[in-house]
């Protein structure tokens, strides 16, 4: 099991270089996470924050098959299309509330919603996890991820019991208000 943070923190151990000139980023994907010839990457394009450029989310289909047999979250690898030229930036790094560090954003491709963010007022994308304590009720997350230069950075919106419901839910994870995303399986 790879999660976010075991995955962060095996990033941070081979020494991935961040912030350097991506071409193409199933290529680099590929070299960084030594995927065999014979896997298949979890590939969808967005663009996060709005300046018509789409960025390449990148998840090998092993790592994503587990996480969702664990009841985790798929974790992703983001590209960042640069914003004057071509390519891509590798963003390594998340911004945690004011905390930058080796991790990656966790996404669910069914439940999310890709746009203008009024509670932050920026473009990113809002999605939501929730823990299954065993001894307690459910606690769901709606965060919100945005793009913060060479870096996303994930804000969270709101924290409630999933069966009383939440304002922030209905405004943007609510079956009328996602974005669909075509998840599109690739060889690298």
């Amino acid at each position: 099991m790879k999660s976010a943070y075991t995955f962060s923190f095996l990033l941070s151990l081979i020494g991935i270089s961040g912030h350097a000139d991506v071409i193409n980023p199933l290529s680099d994907f590929k070299a960084k996470m030594d995927i065999a010839g014979s896997d298949f990457v979890y590939r969808w394009e967005v663009d996060i924050d709005g300046d018509g450029k789409k960025e390449v989310m990148l998840s090998s289909q092993l790592d994503y098959e587990q996480e969702l047999k664990d009841g985790q979250l798929p974790g992703w690898l983001v590209y960042i299309a640069k914003s004057h030229g071509s390519g891509y930036v590798f963003a390594k790094e998340l911004d945690e509330g004011g905390v930058i560090g080796y991790a990656i954003p966790q996404i669910d491709p069914e439940m999310l919603y890709v746009g203008m963010i009024e509670q932050i007022g920026k473009r990113g994308i809002v999605t939501m996890q929730v823990d299954h304590p065993r001894k307690a009720p459910e606690v769901a997350y709606i965060y919100a991820y945005t793009i913060n230069g060479d870096h996303l950075k994930k804000t969270l919106l709101a924290k409630f019991e999933p069966k009383k419901g939440n304002p922030i839910y209905d405004q943007y994870l609510s079956e009328s208000k996602r974005t669909k995303v075509k998840l599109q399986q690739v060889k690298p």
